[in-house]
């Protein structure tokens, strides 16, 4: 059976999942930690009772961990691969070093998502650095390409005043900002007061809340531009006892 379409399926969701399913995951799972008895019920970001790994160690609330942040991840490799296209298309000087190394940054945090997930709740000395690598660098790489993405939205609103609204360069400049200002207050505090670990927790939940929110912001600035990425399924062809072959090209 042959069957041919020039429907796009279209992925311009994907930065508003890559935003608001890590933060459910958390969340959620802290819920479910909490009502089994796992962790005490509290406010984490202003209690800072506790930290976001302990929210998916134990059974059951670890397997939802594991079986959301996973997918997670490969949604957000997804949208930087496909902001990355997105701003190639604009040519130069937006197809340049900055471009693709954001892209590169935002992937290899993801992959270091994955790392820090599959690690996270595994007994034995060998895995934890795994989880601290991979929690620390998921966070710092995401940090640097949605920096390195604001820089290009900016640029880019000065190239095209007309066809760019004024409000994303400030809201995602102010959120890379914020970040940047709870990275440094983390690690002055670390170094400086000694009742650091009391308030770390509370650090960490603000500074995932601020990359993902991020993201839920990205998502509003392609809806303002009218942006509309997909992938269009050129053929599909199906023979029984055969392999599938999917031919698929961007749009």
């Amino acid at each position: 059976m042959t069957m041919n379409t020039r429907t796009p399926v279209h992925l311009t969701w994907l930065p508003l999942v890559a935003g608001l399913l890590p933060l459910t995951t958390y969340h959620l799972c802290f819920v479910i930690a909490a009502s089994v008895g796992h962790l005490p019920w509290c406010n984490p970001y202003i209690d800072s009772c506790t930290s976001i790994s302990a929210t998916g160690r134990q059974v059951p609330e670890m397997l939802v961990f594991k079986g959301l942040i996973i997918p997670a991840a490969i949604i957000i490799a997804a949208f930087w691969t496909i902001a990355t296209r997105w701003l190639q298309q604009f040519g130069a000087p937006w197809d340049n070093p900055i471009t693709r190394w954001m892209g590169r940054l935002g992937i290899t945090a993801a992959l270091f998502l994955v790392i820090y997930t599959v690690a996270l709740g595994i007994e034995g000395d060998a895995y934890r650095p795994l989880r601290r690598v991979g929690a620390l660098l998921s966070f710092t790489l995401t940090y640097l390409a949605q920096l390195l993405l604001a820089l290009q939205l900016r640029n880019l609103r000065r190239a095209y005043p007309r066809q760019f609204p004024v409000w994303p360069t400030p809201v995602l400049s102010g959120i890379c900002a914020i970040l940047v200002l709870t990275g440094v207050i983390s690690l002055l505090l670390d170094g400086f007061y000694p009742a650091y670990d009391q308030i770390e927790d509370a650090l960490e939940w603000g500074f995932a809340l601020g990359l993902n929110v991020y993201f839920v912001a990205f998502y509003f600035v392609w809806r303002a531009l009218g942006v509309r990425i997909g992938v269009r399924i050129q053929t599909l062809e199906l023979h029984p006892c055969a392999t599938t072959e999917v031919d698929q090209a961007p749009t």
